[in-house]
């Protein structure tokens, strides 16, 4: 998916085919027409327009945050958008700006040391609190085949340290 996501944001063309093991009829029905004319055309008959929002409250708060982001402006902050490759990750700033919205690009190492100063209570007391909000994670011991507690308070780690970064950077909102 990252593959044809690129070349896809990249206008590039292509042809995609999927299968489980390429035994079934429907994929070397579409391998074969790939090699013989190089060109692939998948049915997009299902493909239909978004219909025109309701008018509700919710897209009333819709338009009405879109026109604050207009004049108020916002930062988000972007951990190495283009990361492994992912080009198609990369919301380009000319789209962005134009809906009031600026990036502070960032390091992913940078979250990395600051993940490394969060505290083993601060990632507990993060758990402490999902439990008790009513939150059930099972867990296991294996950390190839399972979630475990060491793994999720990792994860905990990252998300204080990403909040600290944003309190540093002043930002709106993170990405």
């Amino acid at each position: 998916m990252n593959l044809t996501g690129s070349l896809t944001k990249a206008g590039v063309p292509y042809a995609a085919l999927w299968s489980e093991d390429f035994t079934d009829e429907w994929a070397r029905d579409g391998l074969r027409t790939w090699l013989e004319t190089g060109t692939l055309t998948h049915d997009t008959t299902h493909v239909r327009d978004l219909p025109a929002l309701p008018a509700d409250a919710e897209t009333e708060l819709g338009v009405a945050l879109a026109r604050q982001l207009r004049s108020e402006k916002a930062v988000i902050g972007v951990f190495d958008e283009g990361c492994m490759g992912m080009y198609y990750a990369i919301i380009d700033d000319e789209l962005l700006n134009a809906l009031g919205i600026s990036k502070e690009r960032l390091s992913q190492s940078a979250l990395v040391v600051e993940m490394n100063k969060v505290t083993d209570g601060e990632a507990q007391a993060v758990r402490d609190w999902l439990d008790a909000a009513g939150m059930t994670v099972h867990t296991g011991t294996d950390e190839a085949t399972e979630l475990t507690d060491a793994q999720l308070l990792s994860q905990f780690r990252m998300y204080v340290a990403a909040l600290r970064i944003d309190d540093d950077f002043g930002r709106s909102c993170r990405a």
